[in-house]
């Protein structure tokens, strides 16, 4: 196993790369300004950098391979190109880092918060790699209005509308009913 540490002392010594500062993701805010850096498209030039605010925390998208969670949305232009760059705030530090869009809207781009990046940062430096568990599912809280609409006597569960192919949900053999009109696996137990 490489030793990541050493990796990263020789890249700030061969670069002469000082860090950023990271801030603390927790504390970011609906309405907040934030700046998107990044290259787009590989434009010659070198970096560019867009303004927008804090649309959204906490919010999940689907990829056509994974789910990604816990975003920080924004509505700074995030292009391709940007992934990986710094959502950064007012007072200069990394927020959170940019990741993805929705190709098909307009304005609404997404970044990992600068704490969850710390996190796998961290495992990757003590272990050579950051493992994350998930089933599979994607599902509302049930909460009381759900909960009504479906007479369901339960309240503050998680309702199931979806299980992602090749999951460990799918794989469990947990009895899933196959619904043929969608081809998706139905919310309902057998």
């Amino acid at each position: 196993m490489p030793n990541h540490e050493s990796l990263l002392h020789e890249l700030h010594t061969v670069f002469g790369l000082t860090a950023a500062e990271l801030g603390d993701s927790n504390e970011l805010r609906v309405g907040q300004r934030v700046y998107a850096i990044g290259n787009p498209f590989g434009l010659a030039g070198g970096p560019t950098v867009t303004s927008g605010v804090v649309s959204a925390v906490n919010r999940t998208i689907e990829s056509e391979s994974e789910m990604l969670e816990n975003l920080v949305q924004t509505d700074a232009a995030i292009n391709p190109g940007n992934s990986g760059g710094p959502l950064v705030s007012l007072d200069g530090k990394i927020v959170a880092m940019n990741t993805a869009i929705i190709p098909y809207a307009q304005g609404i781009g997404f970044a990992i918060p600068i704490n969850s990046a710390k996190d796998c940062a961290g495992e990757t430096v003590k272990n050579g790699v950051s493992m994350r568990s998930w089933l599979g599912i994607i599902g509302l809280s049930l909460t009381e209005d759900i909960a009504r609409y479906f007479n369901s006597p339960v309240e503050g569960e998680v309702l199931v509308t979806r299980v992602v192919n090749g999951s460990p949900a799918e794989d469990s053999n947990s009895g899933w009913r196959h619904n043929s009109e969608n081809g998706r696996r139905s919310a309902e137990q057998c």
